[in-house]
């Protein structure tokens, strides 16, 4: 027929294939083809599996190359020190304190340390002095030196021979210990520059002389085992925040000393201690990770810095940790300070002020 007004038809060919849909069948639609099988899930799982073991390996090996240039730090493990305490220290105080009173133990061992001293070179104690045992209010057992006369102002009280005095050089040339001839070896045989603390070496003097049997009376005549009894040493150590147990230590929570110090303390001690297992592993067989420490928290609470002659060059002085036997009784008891301690010359302004003794080095008498 005739188009109407304004429209225009165009010619569409014949498709000769084209066949109207059947029923059912939705006009215009495309076949989606066969359901995928599970054999198709596998190969896209096993894929992904693939691709994110490759990305893993990937990054582990650029943290290991960032480790190895220094660019990253690797992540350490929670650390937790070995730790000891005593069960009942108030009862070992006072225990320590009956037998030495009803024993005259403490009278014995100060004639005997006296005697040792006076033996050296220019050794003296003056006989205005004397060891007393105390037990304070709080139940802590210590022994004092004492003066029994009046005692006038720069008066000598002590000469102690150098030769006497307990230096990581005199431990070091001991010889009548294993542990510490086997560790100078070491050193010696060591490719590695490894530097061992000063404390270290007296510590392992002391434990080896603390262990002698009471059977040996040449060497408790030149020495001072008599007075390292292990009792002696764990009520002393009863004392230091360091070996104290769980619920004293609370009373510390919040503050540095317990949350930086004590655990650098642990730390530093751990670490030596590590060093001479590398050195000589026979040590972690021989020597208690715990025993030394409790030894070389007494060398550190004890010991001062003195500048004393160098090894080889006695013209020449230098600052040495020392342990002053009989002399490392004064002094141990100062009052609280008046105020806080920020730096280490307050620190040490406060112990000089406080000090009511003097000691002092005299190179021509040594």
């Amino acid at each position: 027929g005739v188009a109407p007004a304004g429209l225009r038809r165009r010619s569409v060919a014949a498709q000769p294939d084209a066949r109207p849909p059947a029923a059912g069948e939705d006009e215009g639609g495309e076949d989606e083809g066969p359901l995928p099988k599970p054999e198709d899930y596998m190969s896209v799982v096993s894929d992904y599996v693939f691709w994110v073991l490759i990305v893993y390996c990937v990054l582990t090996l650029l943290l290991w190359i960032g480790e190895r240039l220094g660019l990253i730090t690797p992540p350490f493990e929670q650390w937790m020190p070995l730790r000891w305490w005593h069960s009942d220290p108030h009862g070992l105080q006072k225990e320590l304190f009956e037998k030495a009173t009803a024993g005259a133990t403490t009278a014995a061992q100060f004639g005997s340390l006296k005697a040792w001293i006076e033996s050296g070179p220019g050794g003296w104690v003056s006989p205005k002095l004397l060891l007393r045992d105390y037990l304070s209010e709080r139940g802590r057992y210590d022994r004092r030196l004492e003066v029994a006369q009046p005692v006038e102002a720069g008066e000598v009280l002590l000469r102690l021979p150098l030769s006497h005095a307990v230096t990581a050089d005199f431990c070091r040339d001991d010889g009548s210990d294993s542990t510490i001839r086997a560790l100078v070896e070491a050193l010696k045989a060591s490719a590695e520059a490894i530097e061992v603390a000063q404390w270290t070496w007296i510590a392992l003097y002391m434990l080896a002389h603390s262990q002698l049997s009471s059977k040996s009376p040449t060497l408790t005549e030149r020495r001072f085992e008599s007075a390292l009894k292990a009792e002696y040493v764990d009520a002393a150590l009863a004392y230091f925040p360091t070996f104290w147990d769980d619920e004293t230590l609370d009373w510390l929570n919040g503050t540095d000393l317990r949350d930086v110090h004590i655990l650098d303390v642990h730390a530093a001690i751990e670490t030596e201690y590590h060093k001479l297992v590398y050195l000589v592993p026979s040590v972690h067989d021989s020597l208690p990770a715990i025993d030394f420490k409790k030894w070389a928290m007494i060398v550190m609470s004890r010991g001062e810095t003195m500048d004393l002659p160098e090894k080889g060059n006695s013209s020449h002085l230098v600052p040495q940790l020392v342990l002053m036997p009989l002399v490392d009784l004064a002094d141990h008891h100062l009052p609280l300070p008046e105020s806080p301690l920020s730096t280490e010359d307050d620190l040490q302004a406060y112990q000089e002020a406080g000090a009511r003794t003097r000691v002092s080095f005299d190179g021509e008498a040594s």
